[in-house]
């Protein structure tokens, strides 16, 4: 079995459109391959023909299928902080995990020192090859107020996937066409919330310990920053 791991997400580059971005990590979570769509934006035909199940279509069918089918690296599981990725499962082979965003804070960081900090931590992570790096004045601001946003989190912008908390802070599902949510329950891989798939003829425990021994050495939210980062820098050079 192969212990690789895999990060998919969906990135909305309004007015380009949507841009997946597919990272593939050894155990040590290091980079093996990666792999970005071009920008994929809906026609008009197709919002009124799709209506509610567009989201789905174009994030898991033309994008998040597309990359997993198309890498050349085998993994034992993909990781996605996007949900409307999830239906692909049924037509990948590896459990596809669904990360949740972390609560937004609950009170403002008060001080610049403070806010620095918070968004080291929050933009931290660097394209591949980059040892050191300092976060934009931008950026900065961007994640000095809310700390651990959909921004850090690869889905920057994204108008179709607010970020969903039930009461107290915890995460909860988004609700979509054509998704039953009730495939996949609420675990905790490090100290993150994720939700892994009740896969047809495994035991559902044995899933979630393969998942754990896999990702021990990964923060499974992390490589996300990556992902965008690589997409921006691709943008840029483009």
């Amino acid at each position: 079995m192969a212990e690789n791991l895999g990060f998919l997400t969906v990135i909305d580059q309004h007015p380009a459109g949507l841009i997946g971005g597919y990272l593939v990590l050894n155990p040590a979570a290091r980079p093996l391959e990666f792999l970005c769509t071009t920008p994929v934006q809906p026609d008009k035909i197709q919002e009124i023909l799709y209506g509610e199940t567009l989201l789905p279509f174009l994030c898991g069918e033309k994008i998040a299928k597309t990359l997993v089918q198309r890498a050349k690296t085998a993994v034992s599981c993909v990781f996605t902080n996007h949900a409307a990725v999830l239906p692909i499962q049924s037509a990948v082979p590896p459990p596809v995990v669904y990360v949740f965003d972390p609560p937004p804070e609950k009170e403002k960081v008060k001080t610049e020192e403070k806010k620095q900090d918070t968004s080291l931590l929050s933009f931290g992570a660097l394209p591949f090859g980059t040892e050191t790096g300092v976060p934009t004045e931008e950026n900065r601001a961007a994640a000095g107020e809310t700390g651990e946003s959909l921004k850090s989190s690869g889905i920057d912008n994204f108008r179709h996937a607010p970020p969903y908390f039930r009461s107290g802070g915890q995460p909860e599902w988004p609700e979509f066409a054509g998704f039953d949510a009730s495939q996949w329950k609420e675990v905790r891989i490090g100290k993150r919330t994720a939700a892994v798939p009740c896969l047809s003829g495994e035991s559902f425990q044995q899933i979630v310990e393969e998942v754990m021994q896999l990702a021990k050495m990964v923060d499974i939210r992390e490589p996300f920053d990556r992902i965008r980062l690589a997409i921006e820098e691709a943008g840029k050079a483009a």
